[in-house]
């Protein structure tokens, strides 16, 4: 090998500490006759039976890598075919254990040299000419490398000791991040919530066999039921406590980057990916990916979910090898999965495979005794967070305009409104009232605001009014007879009579009512008012219709 130029090739290897730079100059000053195409280095660690993969030059290009590749157990390095630590290798199907580790990273490997590293006797691990033709490497090109093993050496020496110093800061600050996350979520409202809410007592037992085994677990129940709360709680729980909890809202990602996000991208993989990037799957490597809203996932994303969940793998977005990956998957949805499987919205397959274990959190309506601690809890908030002092009467005032509300954003919704009526608590004349999302007061806003104009309507004829007032029985009775959710039918039924179905407008219900046009709509709507024929409002139970 006459060609090569020792002076000039150890010139180019150890001109530059960046390892993969170093590489690609040496390939260069080896020159065209020598037949390598690229050039790669990196080292087994024996304990995890992992290879690390430090650098990887062409003749082009040269970059960084990071990659790991898992080796099965019993697959071995082959041993040096000369004495002095060089192995040619002339096809990599020879080799089971190249092909198992570079075939992950780096396709279309078919012949090459590996030089093994040492110092002091230490393993370091290897440097590999390789090229996509078999055969292509003989003793001659072995004898024109072989000598720079030293120099090798100590180039991959360093960018090993690069590597484990990032890796140790690396644990070091997700350590602390971790126990940041826990001592936050011990102390946390809403984790203490799950502990000794009634409700949520009544889950114990699924909680905890949900955190004991690492099988997908499903959570359903209506939005700002709290699903996160539950899925964090079991993460907490499970042996992966000490791993990322990684959270994903299927709903908020745009549909055209959803798979790059979830599963990371390679560089070039598109016009904007300078550099390779990991996924949320990858982030949360041996913890929990609770993926919220599951339903909204798009058809064609939920098939390669299906795929991670049967192979434990992820491919990023323009990568051709596939990354092992040890992740808990927590899902839930506020939809019915089923019948989305009907409507052909979400596979049947990928749903078996989710619903593995179920939890479903009932609405807040539902758990009345989930109230008063929630109430409290969330009082408590608004002192520590706003430094407001509330008054003593402040939890029992607002329980009982919460027990005649329905609570349709459920324990969310609830939150918002303790912290409202908190602030408008401050200096108010009027006493604590709950103060609801439309910036209304009390348990039955509307009917208060409402009163006094339903009044200002036609009389009804002197002789039926008298005998209304007969058949009417008195007020106490009507309270007890009617719910809440009745009296409001009644009243709102009896504004759209009176203004012959209109809502908006001068003479609209809404200015009667002295709402928001759209929030009566929607307040219509849950109580199942709009869009029906109108027909006058029957009476209710023991009460008169108020003409």
């Amino acid at each position: 090998m006459v060609w090569v130029d020792r002076w000039a090739v150890a010139s180019a290897f150890s001109s530059t500490l960046l390892l993969p730079q170093a590489l690609q100059k040496g390939l260069a000053a080896l020159g065209d006759e020598f037949p390598a195409e690229g050039v790669f280095a990196n080292t087994f660690v024996a304990e995890t039976s992992e290879v690390w993969f430090l650098a990887h030059a062409t003749r082009r290009d040269a970059r960084e890598l990071s990659d790991v590749a898992a080796v099965p157990a019993g697959v071995r390095p082959l041993p040096a075919t000369h004495p002095d630590g060089v192995t040619v290798v002339e096809d990599i199907a020879q080799d089971p254990f190249t092909r198992t580790a570079a075939g992950k990273v780096i396709a279309g490997i078919r012949s090459f040299i590996l030089i093994s590293l040492q110092i002091e006797e230490r393993h370091l691990g290897v440097v590999c000419f390789y090229s996509t033709r078999p055969g292509a490497f003989h003793d001659r090109e072995a004898r024109a490398v072989s000598w720079l093993r030293t120099l090798l050496s100590l180039q991959v020496g360093f960018a090993l000791g690069i590597r484990l110093d990032r890796r140790s800061r690396r644990i070091e600050s997700i350590n602390r991040e971790l126990m940041q996350t826990l001592a936050l979520a011990k102390s946390s409202p809403l984790a203490e919530l799950v502990r000794r809410s009634p409700s949520m007592r009544m889950l114990a037992p699924l909680i905890k066999q949900a955190a004991g085994y690492p099988v997908p677990v499903l959570i359903t129940g209506e939005s700002g039921t709290g699903k996160e709360v539950l899925a964090t709680a079991i993460h907490n729980m499970s042996s992966r406590a000490m791993r990322p909890f990684v959270r994903v809202n299927c709903a908020a990602i745009p549909e055209a980057l959803i798979e790059a996000e979830l599963f990371g991208y390679e560089a070039g993989a598109f016009t904007d990916a300078r550099r390779m990037r990991r996924g949320l799957f990858e982030e949360a490597d041996g913890g929990t990916i609770f993926l919220d809203e599951i339903g909204e996932l798009p058809l064609a994303m939920q098939g390669k979910l299906l795929h991670v969940l049967q192979n434990q793998a992820i491919r990023r977005v323009g990568g051709t090898v596939e990354i092992p990956i040890n992740v808990r998957i927590i899902s839930a949805t506020n939809r019915s999965l089923s019948e989305l499987v009907d409507k052909k919205l979400f596979r049947l397959d990928l749903y078996y495979r989710l619903n593995v274990l179920r939890l479903h959190i009932p609405p807040l309506r539902e758990r009345p005794e989930d109230l008063e601690p929630l109430i409290a809890l969330f009082a408590q908030e608004v002192k520590e967070r706003f430094h407001v002092p509330l008054p003593e009467n402040f939890v029992p005032a607002l329980l009982a305009d919460a027990r005649a509300w329905r609570w349709p954003g459920n324990v969310r919704e609830l939150r918002n409104a303790v912290i409202r009526s908190g602030l408008s608590a401050q200096g108010s004349a009027h006493g604590v009232r709950l103060v609801l999302d439309d910036g209304s007061q009390g348990a039955a806003p509307d009917a208060a605001a409402g009163a006094a104009r339903i009044k200002a309507a036609p009389p009804a004829p002197e002789g039926e009014a008298q005998a209304q007032a007969q058949a009417r029985p008195p007020a106490a009775s009507c309270l007890e007879a009617v719910d809440f959710e009745t009296m409001q039918r009644q009243y709102f039924s009896r504004l759209l009579d009176l203004t012959e179905g209109r809502i908006s407008g001068a003479h609209g219900a809404a200015r009667l009512a002295g709402m928001n046009p759209n929030t009566m709509r929607s307040r219509l709507i849950k109580l199942g008012l709009l869009g029906e024929a109108r027909q006058p409002a029957a009476p209710g139970p023991g009460c008169g219709r108020h003409e």
